[in-house]
């Protein structure tokens, strides 16, 4: 299962945020702007927000929209007839999220958002392979979920953070990535990585309100 495309409908027009098959990073948004994200996204995957569109598509290779209409979540093919006989999606088939955070990776701040104890490369992306691990399991019926990390390596020098970048760039063979991110360190390895093509950079500061 992949995630395709958000669409969003705001009185100021539509936002579209294309995702990348394997890593996605998105750039320009702050603590409040990647919360506001991500529960857009658990929103429409759930069909409960009558003001986006979800595109995605299903390990049957249909392209798939999940959207709320008259009340109700529906999911329908994005193409005409592409569904044939087989029966669209249920509940316990929509796209889920695995929600990544810098606790979760054991890098700990204050609320200041400063470095308080620090952790080895290697201790990092141990954890970072558990927690995609869960991810590639968490969809329903066993199927993988969109892991998001949300700013994870906060306060690690750019050394480590380049170094923990490289790792999940690899790790994205196994489940699709979502990095939410702020920091300009980051950005930076995002413009360089996405020149191969397995990544794709975009600036979305358009979403902050």
């Amino acid at each position: 299962m992949r995630i395709e495309e958000l669409v969003i409908l705001r009185s100021d027009g539509l936002i579209n945020i294309g995702f990348h098959p394997r890593l996605s990073l998105l750039a320009g948004l702050a603590a409040p702007e990647r919360m506001e994200l991500i529960e857009t996204l658990h929103r429409s995957m759930n069909g409960a927000d009558g003001s986006t569109e979800l595109h995605y598509q299903d390990e049957l290779g249909r392209s798939l929209v999940v959207r709320r209409s008259g009340g109700r979540r529906r999911v329908s093919t994005a193409q005409r007839g592409a569904a044939g006989t087989l029966p669209l999606p249920g509940p316990a088939d929509l796209p889920r999220i695995t929600h990544i955070k810098a606790t979760d990776l054991g890098v700990r701040l204050d609320a200041d958002g400063d470095l308080l104890v620090a952790q080895s490369v290697p201790s990092v992306i141990e954890r970072l392979i558990g927690w995609m691990g869960r991810a590639r399991n968490a969809g329903g019926r066993g199927q993988s979920s969109l892991a998001v990390l949300d700013e994870p390596l906060r306060g690690l020098d750019t050394r480590a953070t380049w170094d923990v970048l490289d790792a999940i760039e690899r790790l994205a063979d196994m489940v699709q990535v979502v990095y939410l991110t702020n920091d300009i360190g980051v950005s930076a390895w995002g413009e360089q990585a996405s020149k191969s093509g397995r990544i794709a950079m975009n600036g979305v500061a358009s979403f902050a309100h």
